[in-house]
């Protein structure tokens, strides 16, 4: 039985879903290190039952930041003595000081990612040390295409590359699908965020039910531009057809989604987008914005919903105008689309890829010294 480790900022109830799935379904001694327990990106619900051993990296401000990662870090390796390492990301001080660690240990590094080469503007420098770092690991596991094609542009192997790593628990959205019920509204889950897109949606929304349009509109999510996004609102026309709603815990999304016409995720720039996958699993058709992350995987070929210019208003006013128009047996249609595509982003399949790096990583481990010069310069200069 192998001892594996985790990194973390923090678990979350779609790490958890994964995380038990793996640590019962492959045999695995599975520890999971929180790096960031204090971080308050999502609002989830504390409460997860986990099968699996959760550590934090808590950090004071009154030692030296780099001194109290080196002596937790190989603390913790001492404790666990992990086979292989899963680390997400490559950012991070503490992901550098793993990378230079795991290079004199001898101790295996998969790579997590589901960044992309598009939507962020690149420094021909950073990339270079990006590829220095991946010298160092011998497996990767990414969330799709985009993903996939960025670690093979940064020189990284594509055999060694597996995948799925974005996914959710679609069993249990998959629970809503027979009891759907009113479908009479257009749904966006998201954090309120100026990338996220909110007003375009808004406004796109406004012509569409000045042109008649059926479907009402319904915004959950939190965040810094709540306040903007709801006073945007109150000055339309159609506010009373709008509802914007305060963060959910996912127990609560599932009559959300249950209902649900259709999804919406009108992002200027997303790496992936989960909740996409959480609307999928419920076999909700999907409006995603062509610079979503996971647009070209689960999206492109417009049987599951349908792409869209996150700046083009019209396209976005024509496509709610369709969904009016869809009839009974093409929106089954679609839905059964749905749950077709999303099957090959399940627990089942992001465990197989763990297992499947797992077996790569220890047959054809990869170490660096580049690898471990960068990473330890990197931890001590930035």
């Amino acid at each position: 039985m192998k001892n594996i480790l985790f990194t973390v900022e923090k678990i979350g109830p779609y790490h958890n879903a994964r995380f038990n799935y793996i640590s019962e379904s492959n045999q695995l001694n599975l520890s999971v290190l929180e790096t960031n327990i204090s971080s308050n990106r999502y609002p989830w619900e504390e409460n997860l039952n986990k099968n699996y051993k959760a550590l934090e990296l808590c950090l004071n401000n009154k030692t030296n930041k780099k001194l109290q990662i080196k002596r937790k870090v190989n603390k913790i390796l001492k404790e666990i003595k992990p086979d292989i390492i899963y680390l997400s990301g490559w950012n991070e001080k503490i992901s550098h000081y793993f990378l230079f660690i795991c290079q004199i240990k001898k101790i295996p590094i998969v790579i997590l990612s589901d960044s992309r080469y598009k939507g962020t503007k690149r420094n021909i420098f950073i990339e270079l040390l990006k590829g220095f770092l991946l010298k160092g690991c011998s497996s990767a596991i990414v969330a799709g295409k985009e993903s996939e094609n960025y670690l093979i542009k940064l020189g990284f192997k594509k055999s060694a590359i597996f995948k799925p790593y974005n996914v959710v628990d679609n069993n249990y959205f998959l629970s809503t699908n027979k009891s759907r019920r009113s479908n009479k509204y257009i749904l966006c889950v998201s954090r309120f965020l100026k990338l996220k897109n909110h007003k375009k949606l808004l406004k796109a929304f406004e012509i569409y039910k000045k042109k008649d349009g059926d479907l009402n509109l319904i915004l959950i999510g939190s965040g810094p531009e709540k306040e903007n996004i709801i006073k945007y609102k109150e000055e339309l026309s159609c506010s009373s057809n709008i509802s914007i709603e305060p963060w959910k815990n996912m127990s609560e999304l599932k009559s959300y989604y249950c209902n649900a016409k259709v999804f919406v995720l009108l992002s200027n720039n997303d790496t992936w987008g989960l909740v996409v996958n959480e609307a999928m699993a419920s076999s909700l058709p999907c409006i995603v914005s062509y610079e979503c992350g996971c647009y070209v995987d689960l999206i492109k070929d417009n049987n599951t919903g349908w792409g869209v210019d996150p700046e083009d208003e019209d396209q976005l006013v024509n496509i709610f105008h369709e969904i009016d128009k869809i009839g009974e047996s093409e929106f089954f249609d679609r839905q059964k689309s749905c749950l077709n595509i999303i099957n090959d982003y399940s627990l089942e399949n992001f465990s197989d890829a763990v297992k499947n790096s797992l077996i790569n990583s220890i047959k054809k481990s990869k170490f660096s010294k580049l690898s471990l010069i960068t990473s330890y310069l990197l931890f001590l200069c930035i």
